[in-house]
């Protein structure tokens, strides 16, 4: 089943004065974080995030992250736990094995965007495994698609 992280600010504080320790003030003002830089919750356990929210689970909760590296896979879908889509309903109709009442799971989304793209060497889709969405990817890059212009790159962690 989807679960929320309880993000702990009492976490958050501690790593900021650790980096606050290690750095000039100029440094830990732009380094520095809040509960508002870690994610987005979309609903509950779906969240808007970064390319490596298991980090932030492991960092600023006081939940861990099972088969961490993508060593996960589901027995229910047969499906790695992560992929590419364009938007989190997809991920929640394919993975069946997300509503298993024995098991907690959260999934991260990261937005990745065409019109952030480098012209060269930039997002490609055959780096961030199997693309379950509707759309219709015809190029390498995310930079040269005719059509596309944004994708989510998900990630389901399993939780303890």
């Amino acid at each position: 089943m989807l679960i929320d992280i309880d993000f702990k600010q009492s976490k958050i504080d501690e790593c900021n004065n650790r980096l606050k320790e290690q750095c000039t003030d100029e440094e830990h003002q732009k380094y520095s974080i809040g509960m508002e830089n870690i994610c987005d919750r979309i609903r509950k356990g779906v969240y808007y995030t970064g390319l490596s929210f298991e980090h932030d689970i492991e960092l600023f909760s006081d939940n861990e992250v099972v088969g961490k590296w993508d060593s996960f896979r589901s027995e229910v879908d047969y499906k790695d736990n992560y992929g590419v889509c364009d938007n989190y309903e997809q991920v929640l109709s394919t993975y069946k094995g997300l509503y298993d009442p024995e098991r907690k799971f959260v999934v991260s989304l990261a937005e990745i965007r065409k019109d952030e793209q480098p012209e060269q060497w930039g997002w490609r889709w055959e780096k961030w495994g199997e693309y379950i969405g509707l759309q219709n990817p015809q190029a390498d890059y995310l930079f040269d698609e005719p059509e596309i212009e944004r994708v989510f790159v998900y990630h389901i962690y399993e939780i303890e």
